[in-house]
């Protein structure tokens, strides 16, 4: 069975039939923003029927006060938010293709040609066999100059700090969890913190940016890639701001800390701003939805 099709102003309709009396005011912004991807943002003011608090289900009527107009809000400050972050993954996304390129070349300029000698059995060895084919496949397609270049000037062999300019961060991501082990940690170190914690930051990170690159909702979302948090949650610099992995905040404070590393103060203070605007005003909506702790902008690791 297929949802039937409805048009905008029968979608306008249905939502004033369940509570949102106002929403005709905001059609033009419901025409062009998409009455499902605003329907995320309207899910918390519906009524609450079963589940948990990390599973609710909720009926398809909203609760008394409410308003589209609080759900526009709602999802203005998650568009602000999701620009704060676009903004802030890339810079560390240039800054972590520089280290890895940098660091592996020294050690072996062609170190992403001997994966599979480095890592000869195990799950790593499936790991960097499945990466390997994918570099070779996503080479053998590119049209990108500098690829093209050294196709035919140099054996079509790669130095491994002008291969970290062809990968997604995905691929970045992957191969430095290849990479011995340690030049992993020498990586780790320039950004304050352990190997296996930097690579778990990083594909949370990229979770982040895949997240924001596609305008999905970002404020509540559940983390489905948990960075490990255990050796920093009960850290003076970060006070309380990771005791939830699973919510975006805890997140959110990694990526500060990772651009504090960097000396990216300015994105770090915009992604602050952002969050220190949370729509705290609106009925039902908290900070610790997305799991920000009280007074969390005094933690020193949110102290631009």
């Amino acid at each position: 069975m297929v949802k039937p099709w409805v048009s905008l102003d029968e979608q306008i309709d249905i939502l004033v039939q369940r509570g949102l009396t106002d929403a005709p005011d905001f059609r033009d912004l419901i025409e062009h923003t998409g009455y499902y991807r605003l329907s995320g943002f309207a899910y918390p003011f519906r009524y609450r029927t079963s589940g948990t608090a990390d599973s609710i289900e909720r009926s398809e009527r909203f609760l008394p006060g409410s308003s589209m107009h609080n759900v526009v809000q709602l999802y203005q400050f998650d568009e602000n938010l999701r620009s704060a972050v676009w903004l802030a993954v890339r810079e560390l996304e240039l800054a972590v293709r520089i280290r890895v390129g940098h660091e592996l070349g020294r050690v072996d300029p062609l170190l992403h040609e001997r994966l599979e000698q480095l890592w000869p059995s195990g799950k790593m060895a499936r790991r960097a066999a499945e990466f390997t084919k994918k570099l070779n496949d996503a080479l053998k397609r590119s049209k990108e100059e500098f690829v093209i270049h050294h196709r035919r000037n140099y054996d079509d062999h790669m130095p491994v700090w002008v291969l970290t300019e062809a990968l997604d961060f995905g691929g970045l991501v992957t191969l430095f969890s290849l990479a011995p082990f340690d030049q992993r940690c020498v990586i780790a170190d320039r950004f304050g913190c352990r190997a296996d914690e930097f690579e778990s930051w990083l594909r949370t990170m990229n979770l982040l940016r895949n997240i924001s690159a596609h305008h999905a909702r970002l404020w509540n979302k559940v983390v489905t890639v948990r960075p490990i948090t255990k050796y920093k949650e009960n850290s003076a610099q970060f006070s309380a701001c990771l005791r939830n992995p699973g919510k975006p905040f805890a997140a959110l404070t990694i990526l500060a800390y990772l651009l504090a590393r960097m000396g990216a103060s300015s994105k770090q203070r915009t992604l602050q701003v952002v969050l220190s605007e949370f729509p705290t005003h609106i009925p039902g909506i908290t900070p610790a939805m997305m799991g920000m702790p009280r007074n969390w902008d005094n933690a020193p690791v949110w102290q631009c």
